[in-house]
């Protein structure tokens, strides 16, 4: 009923007083807003039976406590087979905890994603995959953090063609907040 009498007070009006309508709506919307922070890091990590580093990258936006983020990371490895290499993309849901050591904001991590590991030989283990963590987020200065993140990927069994088995990462980073 409500929407209806709004449609029928909007449809009296002139194009002029819709203009402003909407023009005070807006200024409402942008005065009462509170800003959600977008970041991306750049990072470098270990993905258990890795010796080579992982590297990757993550945006993601925060409007604490929740925040959330997409994720795309990748170790080369060594095609002789000498070096495991692993590859993950994922989104994941961020939380904040309440939990400060020092400057250090603590933080838990869960998400669904991708992530294949391969040896010089073949395929080890690769599919859909769940992922389980939390880190720290350090202010270095403004607009930029130092970021330390573990994860750990797991590839359920299943119908498809892939791969069960799981992996750990232990990575850090630099965050740029804007």
């Amino acid at each position: 009923m409500a929407g209806a009498l709004c449609a029928l007070a909007v449809m009296k009006m002139n194009g002029r007083a819709i203009t402003r309508t909407i023009g005070a709506i807006l200024c409402a919307l942008i005065i009462t807003a509170t800003p959600a922070k977008a970041d991306s890091t750049l990072f470098i990590g270990l993905t258990s039976r890795t010796i080579a580093p992982s590297f990757g990258v993550t945006w993601g936006k925060w409007n604490a406590p929740v925040g959330f983020e997409v994720e795309l990371s990748k170790s080369p490895g060594d095609p002789n087979g000498s070096h495991t290499g692993a590859a993950s993309f994922g989104a994941n849901l961020l939380l904040d905890t309440p939990i400060r050591i020092r400057r250090a904001r603590l933080y838990g991590s869960a998400g669904l994603g991708l992530f294949e590991r391969w040896t010089g030989a073949g395929h080890e283990i690769g599919g859909p995959a769940k992922n389980v963590g939390g880190g720290a987020r350090i202010p270095l200065a403004e607009g930029v953090l130092l970021r330390v993140d573990y994860r750990v990927f797991v590839v359920d069994s299943g119908n498809g063609d892939y791969t069960p088995g799981h992996a750990h990462r232990l990575a850090t980073g630099i965050s740029f907040v804007f």
